[in-house]
Parts: structure tokens; C-alpha cells; sequence
């Protein structure tokens, strides 16, 4: 993939939210904000929607290319993570956890220690330490997603 089809073009609308913005997506502003799905559709060649063969994806996000197809290996291994610690707690309970983006912080804190001390697998799982730092930094970064909120409360 070519690196500029990495880098989307400068949202045309603007956002009602400003702080929301500015805050979660002041690194990567020309990206569409997720959170108000504000967007100004074209097509990369310039047709216009009616043409044959046009496709308003300017600036969306590829996730098949850009995601699976870059890491396939490593979100399948997630994909496992998930299933396991279903069975340890319950199917997409990690959502409900109170405090979820501090705790995740600290549990993929825990794990890039434990793999240091005690080597790349999970005594307890025999998964890869790295893979479940990982799950937690998707889980972590999916509740700041849906929070709108750039970190966890401070203590």
C-alpha cells in the first residue's frame, strides 16, 4: 500500500464539538473524527457519485488494508485473547468494568513487566505477554473511543 493512501485529506465539515476534536484527534486531524462522523465524501479520481465506477471512500478508513491485512497474525492472536478471557469472565464483560481505562492501563502495565521479568509467555495462560499487552491497549483505547475522553481520571 502506498503511504500517502495512509494519510486521508482534510475533513471539509466541521465538527459540533470542538473539545472533541481538538483533544482525541489533534495528532491525526486530517482523519475523520469517529465520534460525529463528519466527513465530505469524494471519490480518489476525482469522479463524480453518479459516474460508473466511482467510490466516495476519500479519507475512510481501510480497515482491510490498513488493519487486517497489515497485522493478521496478531489479530487473530487477539482474537484468542478474547475467547480466553471469556471463559475466565464472561463475553464482552470487559466493557462493563468500572474504571476500565485506568485498569486496562495498569493490566497491560502488568504484562510488559511480567514479560520482562519472566520471560515472553504467561505462566497462568501460556500466551504471549506481548499479545495480551495488546488486548488491553484495544480494550483501553475502544473505552476512550466510545468516552470521547483523551485519558483516564487522574488520581
Amino acid at each position: 500500500m502506498k503511504q500517502d493512501m495512509l494519510m486521508p485529506k482534510e475533513s471539509q465539515s466541521k465538527s459540533s464539538d470542538p473539545m472533541k476534536t481538538s483533544s482525541i484527534f489533534s495528532g491525526i486531524s486530517s482523519i475523520t473524527n469517529p465520534l460525529t462522523n463528519s466527513l465530505s465524501e469524494s471519490d480518489p479520481l476525482g469522479k463524480s457519485a453518479k459516474d460508473p465506477g466511482s467510490k466516495l471512500d476519500t479519507g475512510k478508513a481501510p480497515v482491510l488494508r490498513g488493519a487486517i491485512q497489515y497485522f493478521p497474525r496478531a489479530i487473530r492472536y487477539l482474537a484468542q485473547i478474547s475467547e480466553i478471557g471469556s471463559r475466565k469472565y464472561s463475553w464482552k464483560g470487559w466493557e462493563k468494568v468500572p474504571d476500565g481505562i485506568n485498569r486496562y492501563g495498569d493490566a497491560l502495565m502488568r504484562h510488559l513487566l511480567a514479560e520482562e521479568i519472566e520471560g515472553s509467555l504467561d505462566m497462568d495462560t501460556g500466551c504471549l505477554h506481548a499479545a495480551q499487552v495488546a488486548w488491553n491497549a484495544m480494550a483501553r483505547l475502544e473505552l476512550m473511543l466510545r468516552d470521547g475522553t483523551q485519558s483516564g481520571p487522574k488520581s
